[in-house]
């Protein structure tokens, strides 16, 4: 088994026919415990910066 590097295994995992479907509607697969707690916080919250900086940026730009 490949490793990219010393704690996750490169692994192949094929979607089932359900997912497949669910992506072809929706464009994105929910995929439960795919990361820790800490790393989904992390990533909630620089969405929300970046959301929060495109829409203090309106304020700042001219609109004619």
């Amino acid at each position: 088994m490949e490793f990219m590097d010393e704690q996750l295994p490169l692994e192949v995992i094929m979607m089932t026919d359900a997912q497949r479907y669910l992506f072809d509607m929706m464009g994105y697969l929910h995929l439960e415990q795919a990361l820790k707690r800490t790393e989904l916080k992390a990533a909630q919250q620089a969405i929300n910066r970046y959301v929060n900086a495109a829409d203090n940026a309106d304020k700042y730009l001219e609109v004619d």
